[in-house]
């Protein structure tokens, strides 16, 4: 939805409309997550997968000693999941991060 700020210009509100806006994706995550299919879709041209963008992911991460493991509690036991990650040092770990953050939001969903 747009909301009103004080100038009387609007801006999109990305998430919760009660929260302050989603921070826009990083370069880093922009570079390894934003992957179109060979065949675009007819109503959104620009619509990148999640599951081309783990694939592409998964490539760069091939190997890593780092994983991040989470678990949700279910009313039938623990919903887990586990990621390779980037190394906190690694210039393009905030894809590590936004990925991370969306596979969890997806769990929880």
């Amino acid at each position: 939805p747009l909301v009103a700020t004080s100038s009387s210009m609007a801006r999109i509100h990305v998430g919760a409309a009660h929260g302050p806006p989603d921070p826009p994706m990083s370069k880093a995550a922009m570079k390894y997550l934003l992957v179109r299919p060979k065949v675009p879709a007819p109503l959104d041209p620009n619509f990148c997968p999640l599951v081309l963008a783990k694939k592409q992911y998964l490539k760069l991460v091939a190997g890593s000693p780092f994983a991040v493991e989470w678990a949700l509690p279910r009313a039938d036991g623990c919903a887990r999941g586990k990621l390779p990650v980037l190394a906190d040092k690694h210039a393009d770990v905030e894809a590590s991060i936004h990925l991370a953050g969306v596979l969890i939001q997806e769990m929880i969903w």
